[in-house]
């Protein structure tokens, strides 16, 4: 990946994005918005992957000024599959995993291969990264929850069983909690970002409720 700015540079104009992907073979694109920087209104930080095979390969790593995104996305969109996603950076998640929607369903992948897929009729999800497929109909679930523990060390997402089971989708183990006394909700916010986005893009796309433990509400 070709990492070209630090946050601390002038944010690119969409155009200045779109010169760059022009130099640039791509089969298909996600412009994935790092779900862990940045607010409304401010620098994004994008990733942009080529997809090949339900395989993601990072090709772009950017500050964009605000609006930019959608405009490339608008700009591109004509002339070649391209999807609007999110992501989270490989220091919080201890390895990146982008979501997005394609042709009614939202797609997960984590370290760039295809982990997960939702819908409202049903979800398919794969625990390892080269393992088998389980599929599940959506009726069986009560809800995506959006969890942390109390010690706030795990944060995940998994869709909750109606006989209070459940199907972990992604979670994360975050000891920071443990070691720095200076950690408080406005870092856990921050860095569990990622974890209500992706419940939120999994309730979207399944119709399923959405549960957010809180302080991630």
């Amino acid at each position: 990946m070709t990492t070209l700015q630090t946050p601390h540079e002038k944010p690119m104009s969409s155009s200045t994005v779109l010169a760059l992907l022009a130099q640039r073979p791509h089969g298909a694109l996600v412009v994935a918005r790092n779900s862990d920087c940045g607010r409304p209104g401010q620098p994004e930080h994008t990733v942009f992957f080529a997809e090949y095979d339900n395989r993601l390969k990072p090709v772009f790593d950017l500050w964009l000024a605000p609006g930019a995104r959608e405009e490339v996305i608008a700009a591109l969109g004509p002339r070649m599959r391209v999807c609007s996603g999110c992501c989270s950076t490989p220091h919080v998640h201890g390895a990146s995993i982008v979501w997005a929607e394609h042709a009614g369903e939202l797609r997960l992948w984590r370290r760039g291969r295809l982990v997960g897929r939702f819908k409202p009729g049903e979800s398919e999800v794969r625990w390892c990264l080269v393992g088998p497929w389980r599929r599940f109909a959506n009726s069986h679930f009560s809800c995506a929850h959006g969890f942390l523990s109390s010690s706030w060390l795990w944060r995940g997402v998994r869709l909750q069983r109606r006989d209070d089971g459940a199907v972990p989708i992604s979670h994360s183990l975050d000891p920071i909690v443990l070691f720095d006394p200076t950690y408080h909700g406005p870092e856990l916010t921050r860095d569990a970002s990622w974890v209500r986005d992706l419940a939120r893009a999994i309730s979207r796309a399944t119709t399923l409720p959405l549960k957010l433990d809180s302080p991630l509400a």
